[in-house]
């Protein structure tokens, strides 16, 4: 495993979504079969919280243009891997305070930073804004005005919730990185946030949610099962699309969101599978609206079930 090595951070206190961080790995070696090394950055907002997935892995030492949640007495962490998948981790404190009040044409501009950072090919920076944004303004989002048209609603210059443009900005992220497990992880925890953290969405934010859950849900299926973190945050997410306080949905968007919903729990039930060996545990995801679980059996333990 690697070996020898620290993480830095500049600056180590700041603000979410005001303050700019970077990280950087140094002094990591190995044995020279092992190289060449790769890492993985990583916040933890709060001790014993999950880590959020800050970018893929990468043979860069430094990942810079980092926007962080709020996480006062966090810490940044790097996992170092060999070309064997053999790691080691180190951690720094990093602690994010709460940002200003803004009102809505300032989140839409925050947010028209996101789909900049898409554009020029930075998807981990935007999703990294997306979830911090979401994560400070939650509520907030639902009643902003995004700029674009609601088709469903009366009066020609109805406009739909920010949270809707926030969703494109996901898909087109998404789509733009590379399927591997770590950016998956970083998806699937960002659409999480944007969704439950809304508290409300609308009928076209219901199924464009629902599409994404289960574009992800799939991926992972295909690409060598979904880690626990993974799984956690789609069944969050979908189990909140499926009871969320919804407005203005038509009955097909209605249709829709139920495929979706259908569709992410049958691919998250493979993906679940595919990290499950015989005899081991079930591998679960529970939500108090969704329980997704898979465990493998030989076919003589099913025959004599």
């Amino acid at each position: 495993a690697p070996w020898g090595g620290g993480l830095s951070a500049s600056p180590t206190t700041g603000f979410a979504l005001v303050t700019t961080f970077e990280l950087r790995a140094h002094g990591w070696t190995d044995e020279e079969s092992d190289l060449p090394l790769s890492y993985g950055f990583e916040f933890e907002r709060f001790a014993g919280d999950a880590a959020i997935t800050l970018a893929d892995v990468q043979t860069l030492l430094a990942l810079g243009d980092l926007t962080l949640a709020e996480g006062a007495g966090g810490s940044a962490r790097v996992r170092v891997l060999d070309t064997y998948g053999a790691s080691a981790l180190a951690r720094i404190p990093l602690s994010v305070g709460l940002p200003p009040t803004l009102v809505c044409t300032e989140l839409v501009a925050l947010l028209e930073k996101a789909e900049l950072r898409v554009l020029t090919g930075a998807s981990s920076a935007a999703k990294q804004r997306l979830q911090a944004l979401a994560d400070a303004y939650g509520t907030q989002l639902a009643s902003c005005d995004g700029g674009e048209v609601d088709a469903f609603a009366a009066g020609s210059n109805a406009s739909l919730p920010i949270i809707n443009r926030m969703l494109a900005v996901s898909a087109d992220a998404s789509a733009s990185a590379i399927s591997t497990q770590p950016s998956r992880r970083q998806s699937a925890g960002v659409l999480a946030t944007v969704l439950v953290n809304s508290n409300t969405l609308n009928g076209a934010a219901q199924a464009e949610g629902g599409a994404q859950l289960a574009a992800l849900a799939k991926q992972s299926a295909k690409g060598g099962g979904a880690d626990d973190d993974t799984a956690n945050a789609l069944v969050r997410a979908l189990g909140f699309v499926l009871v969320a306080n919804t407005t203005r949905a038509s009955a097909e968007q209605c249709i829709a969101t139920l495929a979706a919903a259908v569709a992410t729990a049958a691919s998250l039930t493979r993906a679940l599978v595919a990290g499950a060996l015989a005899g081991e545990q079930v591998r679960e995801a529970l939500n108090p609206a969704v329980n997704v679980s898979a465990v493998r059996q030989s076919a003589a333990s099913l025959a004599n079930s």
